[in-house]
């Protein structure tokens, strides 16, 4: 078994390309957007395993006029790509520059600082602003704070603001239903599995897996190897009209996982009928998976597309693959939805923890030495 990476504009456009070359056997193990360093191949990554039985011949090389075409366009594409990612880069290196001048004019001296250390991690500079504003305000018998103890009232004032719900289900329910939604790319499908093993079947709570997910065909048996593995039930459903049956047909099942097609902003129409039918079945609670390393403007454009589905939670991936948190923090404060669970890596179950506080404070501004300054 070999694993092999493609990379294209789309997953679709990816997953297309590895089928041609691979074959319908080839299973599809992960989909996500392409880290920084391969982004000039394409957008986003899709990883196959196959199995090679027996060593094919290699095909016979094109001739030279067909071989370099290919290959000057190649380097065109990727230097116009390169290109484009240095000037966003330094769109968002001004845009940064210019929110730490108004640092030095608007926020009180002792807060400059850590002003600027949030609007580095991609803080809203107005979030951070009214974050610190607060922070003084619940403290203003300090006549003047030193370094530390800024840190500590700022850290109190983000644990108050915050929201955070490890759980599956709609509180007050018998049966734990937990719908994904998200869009392409975003990790639902790993994290479903992470979901069911580590909050299903190693709590020892008979487990059902349902797909709607009938427009990538390598995507619902991925899935459905990742239940055979795991030891879950698995069903594929061709409609979403066709969910309050299965969850009829499964009420005997504790933990019922629902996975979700990734919708972009170009087949948005055909998600209206998914999110009509989730919204409307009230004890199914809905998380919305966001990647950590989208842009804080992308990632606030896709939480109000998202909107019509009514996630009560957010639910972040691809922790392992940036330094910078702000966005999260960001789409939390704005929305004042719960955070409910945190992802990094492929490994099943390791790599998904409950959201906490402390966590997440820790990752925007750094270790506190005063623990208790945090609330729990």
């Amino acid at each position: 078994m070999r694993m092999k990476s493609y990379f294209s504009s789309t997953v679709e456009s990816a997953v297309e390309l590895a089928r041609r070359e691979l074959g319908p056997e080839a299973l599809l193990v992960n989909s996500r957007p392409a880290m920084p360093e391969a982004r000039h191949l394409g957008e986003y990554e899709v990883v196959f395993a196959v199995d090679f039985p027996a060593e094919k011949p290699a095909p016979a090389p094109p001739p030279a006029e067909e071989a370099e075409q290919p290959t000057a366009m190649d380097q065109v594409t990727r230097e116009v790509a390169e290109l484009r990612h240095q000037l966003e880069r330094m769109a968002e290196a001004m845009g940064r520059s210019s929110a730490l001048v108004t640092a030095r004019n608007s926020v009180d001296p002792e807060f400059a600082d850590v002003f600027a250390t949030l609007v580095s991690a991609g803080v809203d500079a107005l979030l951070a602003q009214d974050l610190l504003q607060r922070t003084r305000s619940r403290n203003l018998r300090d006549a003047r704070l030193d370094g530390q103890g800024v840190r500590n009232a700022l850290a109190q004032e983000l644990a108050a603001s915050l929201r955070v719900d490890a759980s599956l289900g709609v509180a007050g329910e018998s049966r734990r239903i937990t719908a994904l939604v998200g869009p392409p790319g975003g990790g639902k499908t790993t994290t479903l599995a992470k979901l069911a093993l580590r909050y299903g079947l190693m709590q020892k709570r008979p487990t059902q897996i349902l797909s709607l997910d009938n427009y990538r065909v390598a995507a619902a048996e991925q899935l459905r190897s990742y239940a055979a593995i795991l030891g879950a039930g698995f069903q594929l459903l061709e409609t979403p009209l066709a969910l309050p049956a299965a969850l009829t047909e499964w009420a005997h099942k504790d933990t019922i996982l629902i996975d979700t097609p990734g919708h972009s902003e170009a087949d948005w129409e055909d998600c209206r009928e998914l999110a009509l039918v989730l919204s409307q079945t009230r004890e199914i609670d809905v998380h919305l998976v966001l990647p950590a390393t989208m842009k804080p403007a992308d990632l606030r454009r896709i939480v109000d597309r998202f909107e019509i589905f009514y996630p009560s939670k957010l639910l972040f991936t691809h922790m392992d693959e940036t330094g910078t948190y702000g966005a999260i923090w960001n789409e939390a404060l704005r929305t004042g939805k719960a955070v409910s669970f945190l992802c990094g890596g492929q490994a099943i179950p390791e790599d998904i923890e409950p959201a906490g506080k402390e966590r997440l404070i820790d990752m925007l501004i750094g270790q506190q030495e005063d623990r208790a300054a945090v609330a729990a």
